[in-house]
């Protein structure tokens, strides 16, 4: 397994972990569950491990596949903008999920949790896009930019 093969192994964990922590941090909230917010406050940090490791393959699988033949360059530039942007996010939301341990006030802690659902979202957000981007670095019928038409064959008739 090459470095552009664990990052496209890895490169899904953090959108999917950062849905399914929000998730769990909304359920919780709506239910008032402690136990569940401590869940959904962990699936963020694990989030963030794997954001992590995710931009460092990245920056690896870049070097794998920049001279292939079919390659888009510009897409590799602007998912590795996104991606750096996606990582920040998702490492913010793991570090605030683990200041809401240490903190012992309970508004301060009320309003770390609304300021996860924000920066969740947001990671969400930037973690789709990146995904979206990266995908058009191979995958050119993902684009939607890029239009073809073909033309029927003439037929002729006997």
């Amino acid at each position: 397994m090459n470095d552009a093969h664990l990052h496209l192994a890895l490169n899904h964990a953090p959108l999917f972990t950062l849905i399914f922590g929000f998730c769990l941090l909304m359920y919780s909230l709506r239910q008032k569950s402690d136990q569940v917010h401590r869940i959904a406050l962990y699936t963020f940090i694990i989030a963030a491990i794997m954001s992590i490791a995710t931009y460092i393959t990245g920056g690896r699988a870049e070097e794998v596949v920049n001279h292939l033949q079919g390659i888009n360059l510009e897409a590799i530039e602007d998912h590795e903008g996104n991606a750096k942007i996606a990582n920040i996010i998702t490492i913010l939301t793991g570090l605030s999920s683990i200041a809401w341990f240490f903190v012992k006030n309970k508004k301060i802690k009320t309003n770390l949790s609304l300021g996860l659902i924000c920066l969740s979202l947001l990671g969400v957000a930037y973690m789709a896009r990146t995904a979206n981007i990266g995908g058009l670095i191979r995958h050119s019928e993902l684009d939607s930019h890029i239009i073809t038409i073909n033309k029927p064959e003439k037929i002729e008739k006997n």
